[in-house]
């Protein structure tokens, strides 16, 4: 019985692990999203970003 509990619990983990990236992601862009557009731009956001996703960065 633990044999078959151990992968699917394997598989939860590597679930919520990319959910938290996810969430994580999601909340830094809000909050560079929130800032005005002049500091945006200063920071490169999203020109540089996007091109370092682009990359595999």
């Amino acid at each position: 019985m633990t044999i078959a509990i151990a992968p699917l619990i394997a598989i939860l983990k590597e679930y919520k692990r990319r959910q938290d990236a996810r969430r994580r992601f999601v909340r830094t862009q809000r909050t560079i999203d929130g800032l005005p557009k002049e500091l945006r731009k200063d920071m490169g956001w999203p020109d540089r970003y996007l091109e370092q996703c682009r990359k595999g960065e």
